[in-house]
Order: C-alpha cells, then sequence, then structure tokens
C-alpha cells in the first residue's frame, strides 16, 4: 500500500511540466528556509530571554542584599536606642504629666543631642537623611530642616498608636529615606 501510494507520487511528478516541478522546489526551499528562520529566531529569542533573566536577577539579588544590610544595621539602631537606659528614662520624664518643668527642659535636652548622636553613628551605610523621635511631649529630629515638615502621621499612618500600645515608652522611630 505505501509502495503503491509511492509509485502513483513518482507518476505524477513526472506528468508535470517542468516548469510547475520548479515551482515545487522553489516552495519547499522557501518553505524550509522560512521554518529554519523561525527556528532560529525562536532559539535566539530563548537565549536573550535567559541572558536577561540572570541579568536581572543578579541586579535584584543584590539590590535585596543591600537593601537587607541597611535596614539591618537600622534595626540594630532601633534596638539600642530602645535599649539605652537613659533615653529610654528622658522619654519617660518627658511623658510624664508630674515631672517638674526643669527636669522636663533637662530631658527635652538630652533628648535633642542623642538623636542627632545616634544619626551620625549610624547614618553611613543605611540611605537615612534623618531620624525623628516622637512622644506625646516632645519631638527630637537629627535635621530640623528636612523632618520639619513631616508630620508623623504622614510617616506610617497609625505609627504612634500602635508603639504606645506595643509598650516602646511613648516612641517611635522613623527614618526618613535618602533622595
Amino acid at each position: 500500500m505505501i509502495k503503491d501510494l509511492f509509485i502513483r507520487q513518482k507518476q505524477f511528478f513526472s506528468n508535470i511540466s517542468l516548469k510547475k516541478k520548479f515551482m515545487s522546489i522553489i516552495i519547499a526551499l522557501l518553505f524550509l528556509m522560512l521554518a529554519g528562520f523561525g527556528i532560529g529566531m525562536l532559539l535566539v529569542r530563548r537565549s536573550d530571554d535567559l541572558l536577561l533573566y540572570n541579568s536581572t536577577r543578579g541586579t535584584v539579588v543584590y539590590s535585596a542584599q543591600v537593601l537587607s544590610d541597611r535596614l539591618q544595621t537600622v534595626e540594630n539602631m532601633t534596638r539600642i536606642m530602645l535599649g539605652d537606659s537613659v533615653l529610654q528614662e528622658n522619654l519617660a520624664i518627658a511623658d510624664d504629666p508630674d515631672a517638674t518643668h526643669i527636669d522636663k527642659n533637662n530631658a527635652f535636652t538630652a533628648l535633642g543631642s542623642a538623636v542627632p548622636n545616634y544619626y551620625y553613628n549610624f547614618k553611613d551605610g543605611t540611605g537615612m537623611r534623618y531620624i525623628s523621635l516622637y512622644n506625646d511631649s516632645y519631638v527630637s529630629r537629627s535635621d530640623y530642616v528636612l523632618s520639619a515638615n513631616v508630620a508623623p502621621e504622614r510617616i506610617r499612618p497609625g505609627s504612634l498608636t500602635t508603639a504606645r500600645t506595643a509598650d516602646y515608652s511613648s516612641a517611635v522611630m522613623s527614618a526618613g529615606p535618602r533622595t
């Protein structure tokens, strides 16, 4: 059966004109060239996609590591500030309604110098532009000009309430991003 089919095809091809034979060969070659071009373009596109993926992946991994390192530094600074008994004592005095005016003034002065000191010790490698320390009575800022127009509610809505209910000595620390 297959042999008969092959014989019929051979006779059909033998009986057609030379012009049609050339046209069919040219069409077959064009189809093969088109298929080869399509396969080649597909392979080029896949290798390009793979190269782009690997390049982007490397950049994203590097950026994520840099960001993670910076956030770890900020977290360490925050832990140190939260663990600083003098800073916490001054925050408690600043928030104490029974504290004298002199005690509050001394606490505000100490807070006003402590926050810039922390900022200057940790600013390199963190990307921070300023640090602000908020409580009900006072705001300590490392850079008044950069942070003066930033309301506490703009930093993270509800963050002050969250900090107070989480027993963080009535304070929340925020860092502004570098531009």
